[in-house]
C-alpha cells in the first residue's frame, strides 16, 4: 500500500494500541509521516483513558507526524480529524455528524450511532515514551483513530455502529484510507513535509 505524504506504514495483526506502539516507534525511528495499522486492538483507548472497542474487522491506526503547529492550533486538531472522518464517509454515502471534541456519529435508520474516534497525543521531543496534554510544547503529534468499518460490535455497545452494517457490505481497507489521507492532507498541509 502507498499513500501520499506516508513515509513508511507499519502493518501489523494485533497490537495492545496503536498509540501505545507509535511511542515505541519514536523512540527508534524519530522520523515523521510513519502510520501504524493494526487489524485488532487488546487496550484500545479514547478519550480521557475511555476503553476503546477495537475487535477484528475494524480500522485502527495511528500516524505520526511532526507538524510544526503552534500551540494555539493543538485544540483545533480533533475537530479537523474528526471533519476528515465525516468527510470520508460521505464519500461513502454515509450521513454523519460530529460530537464535540472527537467522535463522529453515523445516522442508520434515522438515528445517529458512534461509527469513529479521534484520540490526538503529543509527545515530547525527549522522552517520548509519555504523551504531553494537548497545547503542550510537543514535538510529536499522534493521530490515533479508530473506525467501524467491518468489525463486529459487542452486544453492550448498542449505541454504535459499522459501516458494514449501513452499506450492507464490507469496506476495502486501502480505499478508505486512500480516501481519508487525500481529505486529511488537504486540512494539514503543514504536516505533509515530515520534518
Amino acid at each position: 500500500m502507498k499513500l501520499d505524504y506516508v513515509n513508511r506504514i507499519i502493518d501489523i495483526e494485533k497490537t495492545d494500541s496503536t498509540q501505545n506502539m507509535a511511542r515505541e516507534v519514536i523512540k527508534e525511528n524519530p522520523a515523521g509521516n510513519i502510520l501504524i495499522i493494526a487489524g485488532e486492538q487488546t487496550n484500545g483507548r479514547g478519550q480521557r483513558g475511555a476503553e476503546w472497542s477495537s475487535n477484528p474487522g475494524g480500522l485502527y491506526f495511528t500516524l505520526v507526524t511532526k507538524c510544526p503547529i503552534p500551540d494555539s492550533n493543538l485544540p483545533d486538531l480533533s475537530l479537523k480529524t474528526s471533519e476528515a472522518v465525516k468527510e470520508t464517509l460521505a464519500e461513502y454515502g454515509i450521513i454523519s455528524r460530529i460530537k464535540p471534541p472527537n467522535d463522529v456519529y453515523a445516522k442508520h435508520n434515522e438515528k445517529y450511532y458512534k461509527i469513529a474516534g479521534i484520540l490526538i497525543d503529543v509527545v515530547p521531543a525527549v522522552g517520548a515514551g509519555e504523551a504531553v496534554p494537548a497545547g503542550g510544547n510537543g514535538k510529536y503529534l499522534l493521530f490515533g483513530i479508530g473506525i467501524n468499518t467491518n468489525n463486529e460490535l459487542p452486544k453492550e455497545l448498542p449505541e454504535a455502529v459499522s459501516m458494514k452494517k449501513i452499506l450492507k457490505k464490507e469496506t476495502e481497507r486501502e480505499d478508505f484510507l486512500k480516501k481519508f489521507f487525500k481529505v486529511f492532507w488537504e486540512k494539514f498541509k503543514i504536516c505533509q513535509c515530515g520534518i
